[in-house]
């Protein structure tokens, strides 16, 4: 199955990329799909803190099943005042 990433702020920056194709086995999770972006960028493993996931517009779990042609969102810490 193939997903779409998308990467926010800081994580493109980091990556170079804004967003790519990933192909990953049926029955993958958003921490599979993480751990196989780590592995294609490792920056991302030391990117600034903890990155929120999003799949097709909505917060999910590392847990959460991915399906073919889903979008998944990497969100960076954000801080403000």
């Amino acid at each position: 199955m193939t997903i779409q990433v998308l990467y926010f702020a800081a994580l493109a920056d980091h990556t170079g990329v804004r967003e790519q194709t990933l192909a990953l086995k049926p029955g993958a999770r958003v921490s599979d799909a993480w751990a196989a972006l780590i592995r294609e960028h490792p920056v991302l493993a030391t990117a600034g803190g903890p990155v929120a996931f999003a799949v097709n517009l909505e917060y999910a779990a590392p847990e959460r099943l991915l399906a073919d042609q889903d979008a998944l969102a990497l969100i960076p810490p954000v801080s403000g005042g």
